[in-house]
C-alpha cells in the first residue's frame, strides 16, 4: 500500500507546511486523483510581499479505490529566485510544467523568495502570469534557508510535504506524480530527486555528493545524507530545523546542515531503533531524476578569487561547528553508502 500526501512546494521564497497521509491503492500509485482544497497562508510583516488568492479550489477529480478515497494532496514549492533572465526564465518553465504535470494529482501552490536587491523586478512582464501562478511572494535577503527560517509560520504544518528549491532546478522532464507518491510511501522525512548536473567542463559537471546521482535499477535509496540544493521535508522536519533547533541555520553559510539534518530528524521524529539510524529519515529516488543546470548564481561562492576563499572559510568553519555540536548525527565517511536499494521487484512484493 502507498501512501498518499499533502504536499507543500517551496521556491526559496518563504513559507512552508505539510503533515498528513493516509493509504491509496499500491498498484496504482501513479494515479492518485483525490484533490482537496488546500490551505495557504500568507504572511503579514515588513518587507514581505504577499500574494495569495481569497480562496483555494476545490476538488479537481476524485475516484474512490479498492479501499479508501486518496486524501488531498498539498503541495508547497518554496524557490529562491534572483534577477537573472535566465533563472526567471527556468522557474517559470518549471511552474508551467509543475501545473501540468500535478494536475488531478496534487494541489499545488507556490511561493517565490526574491531575495536580491531587484526583488520583483524582472518579473513584471510577467503580471499576469505571475497573479495566476505564483500564490505568495517575498522578498528577503539571505540564503533559502535563512529566509525560510524568517518566514516560518506554524500554518505550514498543514502541508503534507514542502520543497526547497534552488533557482536553478530543472524538473521539466521529471515524473512528479511518481516522485511524490515514492517519497510517501518509503516513509522518509527527506527526499531528494537523484539528479544529474550540467557544466562547462568535468569538474563543474562532478556532484559533491556522487551517492544523489541516478543509480539504476532502483527506484529510490535511503542515505545518510541529502543535498540542501532540492530537498522535500515534511513540515514537521522544518519545525525542527528552523525553529526548535537553536543554531541550525548559521549566519554565513548552510555548509554542514545536510550533514546532521537526516540523523537529527530520525532522532526526533521516529520511533524505536530508527530514531538511531538517519538512512531511515532520507531517501534519493532514482526512478524521477532531474537536471541542476548549474548557474552559479551565489556570486561569493564563486565569482572572484578572494571572496571564493572566504566564503569557503566561512563553511568550513560552519562544517566544524555542526560536527562538534552534533557528532551523533553528522555524517563523515567518503564515498557515502545507501543503506539500501528499493527495486521493482522489491516493491510489487511488499505491494501485492
Amino acid at each position: 500500500m502507498l501512501a498518499a500526501l499533502h504536499v507543500f512546494v517551496a521556491f526559496s521564497s518563504g513559507i512552508l507546511t505539510g503533515v498528513g497521509e493516509e493509504v491509496c491503492d499500491g498498484n496504482s500509485f501513479l494515479q492518485q486523483v483525490q484533490v482537496a482544497s488546500g490551505v495557504a497562508v500568507g504572511l503579514n510583516a515588513e518587507r514581505l510581499a504577499v500574494r495569495a488568492r481569497s480562496s483555494l479550489p476545490g476538488p479537481i477529480a476524485t475516484r474512490e479505490t479498492a479501499g479508501e478515497l486518496s486524501p488531498s494532496c498539498s503541495l508547497l514549492v518554496y524557490w529562491a529566485v534572483g534577477a537573472e533572465h535566465r533563472s526567471l526564465m527556468l522557474v517559470r518553465k518549471n511552474i508551467n510544467y509543475l501545473r501540468r504535470s500535478l494536475d488531478g494529482h496534487c494541489q499545488v501552490d507556490v511561493f517565490l523568495n526574491h531575495y536580491t536587491q531587484e526583488g520583483l523586478r524582472g518579473w513584471e512582464r510577467e503580471g499576469a502570469w505571475y497573479t495566476r501562478n505564483v500564490q505568495f511572494s517575498a522578498e528577503q535577503r539571505g540564503y533559502k534557508f535563512q529566509a525560510m527560517q524568517k518566514n516560518w509560520r506554524a500554518s505550514w504544518s498543514k502541508y503534507s510535504w514542502v520543497w526547497a528549491l534552488d533557482e536553478d532546478a530543472d524538473f521539466t522532464m521529471m515524473d512528479l506524480p511518481a516522485f511524490l507518491a515514492y517519497a510517501s510511501e518509503s516513509k522518509a522525512l527527506l527526499a531528494i530527486p537523484a539528479f544529474s548536473q550540467a557544466g562547462n567542463t568535468r569538474e563543474e559537471r562532478e556532484l559533491v555528493y556522487k551517492i544523489q546521482a541516478p543509480k539504476k535499477p532502483c527506484l529510490y535509496r535511503h542515505v545518510p545524507l541529502i543535498e540542501v540544493i532540492f530537498p522535500l521535508f515534511r513540515p514537521a522536519v522544518l519545525d525542527l530545523i528552523l525553529v526548535k533547533c537553536p543554531d541550525c541555520i548559521g549566519k554565513n553559510t548552510t555548509w554542514g546542515l545536510d550533514k546532521i539534518w537526516c540523523g537529527y530528524a530520525a532522532h526526533e521524529l521516529l520511533e524505536g531503533e530508527a530514531k538511531k539510524d538517519g538512512t531511515r529519515a532520507c531517501i534519493v529516488v532514482d526512478a524521477t531524476p532531474m537536471v541542476h543546470a548549474n548557474f552559479r548564481t551565489l556570486k561569493k561562492k564563486y565569482d572572484h578569487r578572494a571572496e571564493k576563499s572566504v566564503f569557503q572559510d566561512m563553511g568550513f568553519a560552519d562544517m566544524d561547528r555542526f560536527h562538534k555540536k552534533y557528532p551523533q548525527f553528522f555524517v563523515t565517511g567518503h564515498p557515502l553508502k545507501a543503506a539500501d536499494c528499493i527495486r521493482v521487484s522489491n516493491y510489487v512484493d511488499r505491494n501485492s
